[in-house]
């Protein structure tokens, strides 16, 4: 199974080194099924499956596979992300002022813009949140969250 995966992609895998991704692995039966494999045959390896339709397969291999749920950032962690200690303190106490709503506000904008994966959020903040002009700014968050980004 590794060595169709080497060959395939042109690579050689070592695990001291190396971190296998499955993403969509719902999409494939036989990736799915090569998870036991995995557990069994190579535990050295690191191994990472996604997929947004895992909940809704006829079968798993449970007990071979630890799940996690990941959620996007919340607005909180945008907020931390910010750099910004007061408004932070200001979001957690619940301060009703005109500064701290303001602020919260731009920062919201800004959440529903950027939305929550990660490295969208720190390239957003990324030079202090400065940028050239809004054009730049949308280029670089657009980027990170079309699908040939994740194909590098």
């Amino acid at each position: 199974m590794l060595l169709n995966i080497e060959l395939e992609l042109g690579v050689d895998i070592n695990a001291n080194n190396d971190f296998l991704f499955f993403d969509e692995i719902g999409e494939c039966p036989a990736a799915l099924s090569s998870l036991k494999f995995f557990v069994e045959q190579r535990p050295d390896l690191y191994l990472c499956a996604s997929g947004s339709n895992i909940g809704l397969l006829n079968s798993f291999p449970v007990g071979k596979v630890e799940a996690l749920e990941l959620l996007p950032m919340s607005f909180e962690e945008l907020v931390m992300a910010s750099g910004n200690g007061k408004i932070l303190e200001a979001f957690r106490r619940g301060l009703q002022i005109q500064a701290a709503h303001n602020k919260l506000w731009d920062l919201l904008l800004d959440y529903y813009f950027v939305g929550g994966m990660p490295e969208a959020v720190e390239t957003w903040f990324a030079d202090g949140g400065k940028f050239s002009g809004i054009n730049e700014c949308c280029n670089r968050i657009q980027n990170i969250h079309l699908p040939e980004h994740f194909m590098r």
